[in-house]
């Protein structure tokens, strides 16, 4: 196991290199089903993140929960430097926690003071995948993310128009819907958040979204009066 209650972290970060070098040495495509070091490493490094969840699911032991929780998130602060330090962006969906949640959920205790890395993440590599940020916000990283991170992702797309590619996708009408009805007495406190709310509403409404639409016309009333 990667990581537990008991695992020696230095041993966890060497188990980890052994797992994600060979894959960051050639190129996923050119090997078979079967015997990609690429698909390999992402099931495992995925398993360890629903390996936590499990974990401190069932766990009322408030004590193994923080240590298993500290040293998931040692071995994932070794695992982003990794990835940096590599030039390559494989396993960008793990390593932003993208993984099969449910879509109704809309917490997970082992984000709980972890906004600031997170947001370093994004800073560093989030340009490369918006779209498991996205899917991230809105489902377990909402209670932790929303509504200010909206405006990392922003940041992004103003800088990069084709990344709002992520703007066709389910989750991001879930992430409207939920900045709306659960945030929105919020963001209509602070201008720069509407802002950016509203800036993604606009892409939406562009890319044929009439959900943002009908939100942009509810939360424009806000932003007049901000």
């Amino acid at each position: 196991m990667l990581f537990s209650d008991y695992t020696n972290p230095t041993f966890s970060k060497e188990i980890l290199d052994l797992i994600i070098d060979p894959a960051h040495r050639t190129e996923p495509k050119r090997y078979r089903s079967g015997k990609n070091p690429f698909e390999f490493a992402s099931k495992i490094t995925e398993n360890v993140i629903y390996k936590l969840d499990d974990l401190i699911a069932n766990s009322k032991d408030e004590y193994t929960n923080k240590q298993l929780i500290a040293n998931f998130w040692d071995l994932w602060q070794h695992f982003f430097t990794k990835i940096s330090c590599s030039g390559k962006r494989h396993f960008l969906s793990t390593l932003f926690l993208d993984i099969n949640w449910k879509t109704t959920a809309s917490h997970w205790a082992a984000l709980e003071n972890k906004k600031s890395f997170y947001e370093t993440m994004v800073k560093e590599l989030g340009k490369y995948k918006t779209i498991s940020i996205q899917n991230v916000f809105s489902t377990v990283g909402e209670k932790t993310f929303l509504p200010d991170s909206i405006s990392w992702l922003v940041e992004i797309f103003k800088k990069d128009i084709d990344t709002t590619v992520c703007l066709f996708a389910p989750s991001a009408e879930r992430m409207i819907q939920r900045l709306f009805y659960n945030h929105i007495s919020k963001i209509k406190m602070n201008k720069p958040l509407i802002d950016d709310y509203v800036w993604i509403l606009n892409r939406m409404v562009d890319l044929g979204s009439s959900e943002a639409y009908m939100f942009r016309e509810n939360v424009i009333t806000y932003k007049s009066i901000v």
